[in-house]
């Protein structure tokens, strides 16, 4: 993707895809710590939810949270998605089991928690294929046990969280959110190449990675082809600023890059 770009254009083109990531890896808190809670809400965190689109750093700073007694109650969304396969592998590496046989992302999580934290998950939802019914049933998860939140904290990766945010926006309008994307990453121009700027334990690669964040663009956009309530009507209305949409059209032009492409096998209420 990367290799033929000329050198002069590279701190462009990086500028272009932190922009994006700016705009995508939302927190509300710089901690997900009680006291930051409280500031953020004027009240404590009533149920945090973990979703399994995220790398093993969203595992890491749930479970930190659940140690601090950040909420109340404590969920893991996540059944099987095109995202499964690679954190699988993550999961095994990092903790040294064997999770070929664990069918979904939120059983992977559970069973890393026990072994590599020591820390019981309270409450799973193993059925989830894409965005849309990682809302829909993390919520009737939590009516089925009577929990009626007065907000929640989702912590997703950075690259998905804010169509996240829109879906419980959709679902949700009145419950206050508190967003916390796995991880932050910019990117740099480092021995005349492109890079992250730091380390992330189970980052994706560069490249997948500027897929994912260009693929969000247009689906968070709210025309006929996007995901808003001008289009397929998944997810709340966001407003993508003007210097979004022109970081996106440089990194089209720039990359070649085009949205990436709904996975049919996980299709089911809305694109993953």
């Amino acid at each position: 993707m990367f290799t033929k770009l000329p050198a002069k254009q590279l701190p462009q083109v990086a500028t272009a895809i932190n922009t994006l990531t700016a705009f995508l890896a939302m927190r509300d808190v710089p901690t997900l710590t009680p006291a930051a809670i409280h500031t953020q809400l004027g009240q404590p965190l009533d149920t945090l939810i973990l979703f399994g689109g995220s790398p093993i750093a969203g595992l890491e700073h749930f479970v930190k949270a659940m140690r601090a007694g950040v909420a109340q109650h404590y969920l893991i969304v996540g059944g099987h998605g095109h995202t499964t396969p690679k954190l699988r592998a993550q999961l095994s590496q990092f903790s040294g089991l064997d999770l070929s046989q664990v069918p979904s992302e939120a059983e992977m999580f559970q069973r890393v928690a026990q072994v590599s934290y020591g820390q019981e998950i309270p409450l799973l939802e193993t059925q989830s294929t894409n965005s849309g019914n990682n809302v829909t049933n993390s919520l009737a998860v939590l009516r089925r046990h009577d929990i009626v939140p007065a907000n929640i904290g989702l912590i997703q990766d950075g690259s998905l969280q804010r169509r996240l945010a829109a879906g419980f926006s959709k679902e949700v309008p009145t419950v206050p959110l508190v967003n916390f994307a796995a991880y932050q990453i910019s990117v740099v121009v480092r021995d005349g190449q492109l890079a992250f700027a730091h380390d992330e334990v189970g980052m994706w690669s560069l490249s997948d990675y500027v897929n994912l964040v260009m693929g969000e663009i247009p689906r968070l956009h709210d025309t006929s082809a996007g995901y808003g309530p001008a289009g397929a009507g998944y997810i709340a209305h966001v407003a993508v600023p003007a210097d979004v949409l022109a970081a996106h059209r440089l990194l089209q032009e720039q990359l070649g890059v085009t949205t990436r492409v709904a996975n049919a096998e996980f299709k089911t209420i809305s694109e993953d």
